[in-house]
């Protein structure tokens, strides 16, 4: 769906999991000062703690910061089961290929449009690809927005968590952090929101300043803005939620 101002898409019974870990495994900051750091973005997740139902949001840009992660969390794409693009941006699947190098071919590739070649290649080699114009389960209690467009067609990755409601991973949230939010929780009818992660695209005093008063009305747990998120906002959105915020980069691992 590529109208954010148009929500006839929903999606029925979705389901809820019980718990949900999620790792970063680069960002252009850092938790971790073992692990490196640039200019891209990658959460590795795990859905009620089993890696049969793991989920790669996003592979990063930079192949060497991006191995030396993998390794140094000593992580292992064996019995990863899917694979959730956000935007075609190289710092969010410039990896792509060498992730595709070390998976297996019954995991399941979920893209945003606009990336027909590319696709096209990933399907030449066997792969499963799912191109998301409009929202669709993954599993379980997991769903992505499918393609949302502002300009540059993303997507975003929801989770529903069991008695606290809708966890939301962005990528770079091009097309609004609130319109986001508000597009997931309109399409699964599920009001309540947990948290939110990722990059949030945003350094503008009184836009973050809009942002920071829309989280408190919703009453949101948790923020952890990364990435694309300016200084500025990271540290007006940390001074306003304080311990509900958490400071993400490079080794953060959330455990709810």
């Amino acid at each position: 769906m590529s109208n954010l101002d148009q929500f006839s898409q929903k999606i029925d019974n979705i389901g809820e999991i019980e718990s949900l870990s999620v790792l970063t495994v680069i960002d252009n900051d850092f938790i971790n000062d073992d692990l490196e750091t640039t200019w891209g973005l990658s959460f590795y997740i795990e859905i009620d703690k089993n890696p049969e139902k793991s989920i790669l949001m996003d592979c990063s840009g930079s192949l060497y910061d991006f191995s030396q992660n993998l390794s140094k969390l000593k992580l292992d794409f064996t019995k990863l089961k899917a694979i959730h693009i956000s935007h075609w941006h190289s710092d969010h699947c410039g990896c792509l290929n060498y992730v595709l190098s070390s998976i297996s071919k019954s995991a399941m590739l979920y893209v945003p449009i606009g990336n027909a070649k590319t696709c096209k290649q990933i399907q030449e080699l066997g792969f499963n690809i799912e191109t998301l114009a409009k929202p669709e389960m993954i599993f379980e209690g997991v769903f992505s927005t499918g393609t949302l467009n502002n300009g540059i067609q993303e997507q975003s990755l929801v989770f529903n968590i069991k008695d606290k409601g809708l966890f939301i991973v962005l990528g770079c949230a091009h097309p609004g952090v609130i319109k986001i939010i508000e597009f997931c929780r309109d399409v699964s009818k599920i009001p309540k929101v947990y948290g939110v992660i990722g990059g949030f695209h945003i350094n503008n005093k009184s836009k973050t300043e809009e942002l920071i008063r829309y989280f408190k009305k919703i009453n949101i747990q948790l923020v952890s803005p990364c990435h694309c998120t300016g200084n500025t906002s990271k540290i007006m959105i940390s001074k306003a939620f304080q311990d509900l915020y958490i400071k993400n980069g490079s080794g953060l691992k959330i455990e709810i």
